[in-house]
């Protein structure tokens, strides 16, 4: 990648049952969109948290349910 140039990791992961692991980390010339507020209060539902060694968080992406369960099937 250029000096310069945006830079962004891409992580892919997978699950079987309760497992999930890493299968892919890629890095990628690509904005990312701004985090969500950092400074909210405990919530339910799901997201993502880049937290540094002081467990400080860094960024946060509030996402839909990342492991879908159920579907929906029009007749």
């Amino acid at each position: 990648m250029a000096v310069g140039e945006p830079r962004a990791i891409r992580l892919t992961f997978a699950y079987k049952g309760d497992r999930i692991t890493l299968t892919e980390a890629r890095r990628l010339a690509m904005f990312v969109p701004p985090a969500d507020a950092l400074d909210e209060g405990p919530r339910s539902g799901f997201w993502a948290e880049l937290v540094d060694h002081r467990g400080e968080r860094l960024f946060r992406r509030v996402m839909h349910h990342p492991i879908g369960h159920d579907r929906e099937v029009s007749p």
